[in-house]
C-alpha cells in the first residue's frame, strides 16, 4: 500500500491515488513512518547537496522529513520525493548492495538517518 502513496516514476513526489479514502489511508501511513522515527538523527541538506551516489556502499536507510530530493542514474532524473515520511535508499539498504541511484536535495531538505534499518525495524 505504501508503494501506491508515494509516486514511483518521473516527476513523482506526490500522492498517486485514485480515491479519497486511499489518500486517508496513505496519510496515515506516512504519518505513522514519520512518528515512528521522530527520535531519530537529522541530516540538513542544502540545495544540490548529495545524499549519497550510485554505487556508494549501503547501509543506512533515509525518511524525507522535508523538502524535495532528486533520484538520478546516469544523469536522468527517475523520480522526485517531496512527501514527507517517505523513504530513501531502501533498496540498497535492503538488499546489501551499492547504491542503485544518485540522490541530491533539489531545495533545502531534511532526512532522518536510520543507521542500522534491520536493527529498529527487528526491535518494532
Amino acid at each position: 500500500m505504501l508503494r501506491r502513496c508515494v509516486r514511483v516514476g518521473p516527476l513523482g513526489g506526490g500522492l498517486a491515488v485514485s480515491r479519497l479514502s486511499e489518500v486517508t489511508r496513505c496519510a496515515a501511513m506516512l504519518d505513522d513512518v514519520l512518528a515512528f522515527t521522530e527520535n531519530l538523527p537529522v541530516r540538513a541538506l542544502a540545495a544540490g547537496e548529495v545524499l549519497f551516489r550510485e554505487g556508494d556502499s549501503s547501509t543506512g536507510l533515509f525518511v524525507l522529513v522535508e523538502g524535495e530530493l532528486v533520484v538520478d542514474t546516469n544523469g536522468v532524473v527517475v523520480n522526485r520525493l517531496g512527501v514527507p515520511g517517505a523513504f530513501v535508499g531502501e533498496i540498497g539498504a535492503l538488499l546489501g548492495q551499492g547504491r542503485t541511484a544518485n540522490v541530491t536535495a533539489a531545495i533545502a531538505s531534511s532526512v532522518r538517518v536510520i543507521d542500522d534499518p534491520r536493527a529498529l525495524f527487528a526491535a518494532h
